[in-house]
């Protein structure tokens, strides 16, 4: 059996709905957690956020199943105040390296503007939010924000690859892509099938729908290139002394 250890979310949970063997056994945790157990090596295998592994080397990486986004939908989303100041942003909810590092980034590139990335932090309405994770997705908050997956993939110019399948050693990477084929043939449009979807509303389900050919969970060179090139970025903010290496399955 393969046990696996994944980030918690809408879109990882129904990656996982398409992979149903008893082979198989997935345990969804928040980021903070999954890091520890990654750092530990609890597991066989993780999807976790893909700069979570910058410190680590010789790692082996699925080039065939991930997930990745190039339009409105993601796991993050940015809330503007009144206020025209954007020098601060508040990173709430289930966050990752992925948002500490790259929204710094995407607001240099794209808006010209520094900001300085604070976490945690008792937030009013008045601050500036990024928010992470599935609590977007209650009472329709994500309708009102700009989706920093879809910022990050237009400065990239490609899929944004923000979840990939990883392990410390070559196996179960192996196992994994085995079920590429099923994945790349699962119908996701109609999600209202999803037992775990019960909870969201007719709208926010009727956007989801809407908007799902955004999402890629079988990947390509596009998706790949593009992390090779993004993955290289807190080594160029000082963050990571060296590129890790990286064995692509």
């Amino acid at each position: 059996m393969i046990q696996i250890a994944s980030s918690d979310n809408i879109y990882t949970r129904l990656l996982f709905s398409a992979i149903t063997n008893a082979e198989i056994k997935v345990t969804f945790m928040q980021n903070n957690s999954l890091q520890k157990a990654f750092s530990d090596n609890l597991y066989d295998l993780y999807l976790l956020p893909s700069l979570e592994i910058t410190q680590t080397n010789n790692l082996f990486v699925s080039k065939k199943i991930g997930i990745a986004f190039d339009g409105f939908l993601s796991p993050d989303y940015i809330f503007y105040s009144q206020s025209e100041n954007l020098k601060k942003m508040n990173l709430i909810g289930d966050y990752s390296m992925n948002e500490i590092i790259l929204s710094k980034v995407v607001f240099r590139e794209v808006f010209a503007q520094e900001i300085e990335i604070i976490i945690e932090k008792n937030t009013n309405t008045n601050d500036n939010l990024i928010v992470c994770g599935n609590s977007n997705f209650t009472q329709n908050k994500f309708e009102k924000g700009d989706s920093l997956s879809e910022l990050i993939s237009n400065y990239l110019d490609a899929p944004y690859l923000k979840y990939i399948f990883v392990s410390k050693s070559k196996e179960p990477i192996v196992k994994i892509n085995q079920f590429a084929e099923i994945i790349g043939e699962k119908e996701f449009a109609d999600i209202t099938k999803n037992e775990y979807f019960i909870e969201f509303s007719e709208n926010v389900l009727e956007i989801l729908k809407s908007e799902w050919d955004s999402i890629y969970f079988s990947l390509t060179d596009l998706e790949i290139d593009a992390f090779e090139e993004f993955r290289k970025i807190p080594f160029y903010y000082g963050l990571a002394d060296e590129m890790k290496e990286l064995a692509f399955i």
